[in-house]
């Protein structure tokens, strides 16, 4: 299911059928992330079930899926997560057989793909529009500029702080852009947060 609650916990709405997979290529079938949009939509990636991309409108009301299984354009194997950048395009994390991103029009028509990545989990656009994925097969964080060009690699494997001892799951900027992971399982679930300088 998606589910839509207050800031007080209060449950507002629930799409899907708890318990009860959608039909096959209806939403859903065990889905890994969802996010708004600029206009106030939301995007499902709907992947360890099928793979697919729900968006819906800021009402609600579903406009269209997108995806199969496979490599290719429009194809996924794991769409895991899924962020909307400041142009629009929606991008979304394909973890597992040919790790990448692919970028989408909002409608669900292809752009493009950025291939340097391996097991991407997590995904999120800082407000000067620096992209930042947590990558389980590098055991690192990479940091992207929104013409897809590679600008750093942050940590290594390892188990001190700073490093990353078991799957990168998880990540987040805050206001002051700091950055946090989470790894899973290690260490009961191991967040960590690192400072900007």
């Amino acid at each position: 299911t998606l589910r839509s609650f207050t800031l007080e916990g209060e449950l507002l709405r629930t799409w899907g059928t708890p318990g009860q997979p959608g039909a096959p290529g209806e939403p859903f079938n065990r889905p890994t992330w969802a996010v708004r949009s600029n206009d106030g939509g939301i995007y499902v990636t709907d992947g360890y079930g099928q793979q697919r991309v729900h968006h819906y409108s800021a009402d609600g009301d579903l406009l269209h899926s997108w995806g199969t299984e496979g490599t290719g354009p429009g194809e996924f194997s794991l769409p895991h997560g899924v962020r909307v950048d400041s142009r629009g395009r929606v991008l979304v994390l394909d973890r597992c057989t040919d790790s990448r991103v692919e970028l989408f029009e909002p409608d669900g028509t292809f752009i493009e793909e950025w291939k340097d990545v391996a097991g991407p989990n997590d995904i999120f656009i800082d407000q000067d529009d620096f992209v930042y994925i947590a990558e389980a097969g590098n055991d690192c964080v990479s940091i992207w500029n929104l013409d897809g060009e590679l600008l750093d690699r942050l940590g290594k494997r390892g188990k001190e702080l700073g490093d990353f001892a078991d799957s990168l799951h998880g990540l987040w900027i805050d206001s002051h852009g700091d950055l946090y992971t989470v790894e899973v399982p290690y260490l009961d679930n191991r967040i960590q947060k690192f400072e900007r300088i």
